[in-house]
């Protein structure tokens, strides 16, 4: 039997005992918050039409908004770092209108005992026209947060164009006349902004509230002595998906 003193020493490190492993087999680490900077929404919501008329010829004068409106939109926003994003979006607008207005038709008559006999006859009429349109827009925008929320700005340029024009106007001279088609209607450039309040959802989702306006819009063909244009404006609500 060897003494102690004579066995080969074991190598001892204390920087190497020092590495100790907390790693548990099976066990995730610490999740990363994965940055989103797409987001897909969809928007609906009230759409309010105010007409502008200009000529002195313009017999649409009493065409008035019926019902407010709807629209229904789609959306892809691309944000930026420090808060710019980018937009593009599709919008389906529909809004209804009614013309309530009236005419009057004299006869004269002549008997030998009653002498001229003057007689009046007044037509009442109620015509309701009919708007489809389909805009596209693209712009930048800016948001900040605000506790818990966010707050965006944005501007953008667009095109409007019509889908379909359904519907009749009173002319003084000619009577009922049918309104001009939406083929005959070229499509209309606009300056647009937007205002909007937001909220983040659990697994990226977002719901918002947005309102918006536009410059006006020309339903008349160009060269009429009557330019009748509409004034938009938007308020409705969004969800969002951002990825």
């Amino acid at each position: 039997m060897k003494p102690l003193s004579s066995l080969p020493p074991i190598p001892f490190s204390p920087l190497d005992n020092a590495r100790w492993s907390l790693d548990v087999p099976g066990a995730e680490g610490p999740k990363q918050r994965t940055l989103r900077r797409n987001e897909f929404a969809i928007t609906l919501g009230a759409a309010g039409q105010w007409r502008l008329l200009d000529g002195k010829q313009c017999t649409r004068i009493k065409e008035k908004p019926t019902l407010s409106g709807y629209f229904l939109g789609a959306r892809y926003k691309r944000k930026l770092p420090k808060g710019p994003y980018l937009f593009a979006g599709l919008t389906y607008t529909y809004n209804q209108s009614k013309i309530t207005d009236s005419t009057v038709e004299s006869r004269q008559f002549y008997e030998e005992l009653a002498g001229k006999t003057i007689l009046k006859t007044t037509t009442f009429y109620e015509l309701y026209n009919q708007y489809h349109r389909l805009d596209f827009a693209i712009g930048a925008g800016r948001s900040w947060p605000l506790q818990g929320f966010e707050v965006a700005l944005e501007a953008g340029l667009g095109a409007a164009h019509w889908l379909k024009i359904d519907g009749d106007y009173l002319d003084d001279s000619a009577g009922i006349q049918p309104l001009p088609g939406a083929e005959a209607v070229r499509a209309t450039l606009f300056g647009r902004l937007n205002g909007g309040l937001s909220r983040a959802l659990p697994n990226g989702f977002r719901l918002g509230l947005n309102i918006s306006g536009q410059t006006p819009i020309r339903v008349s063909p160009k060269g009429e002595a009557c330019r009748h244009r509409l004034l938009p404006i938007y308020l409705g609500m969004s969800m969002g998906k951002q990825f």
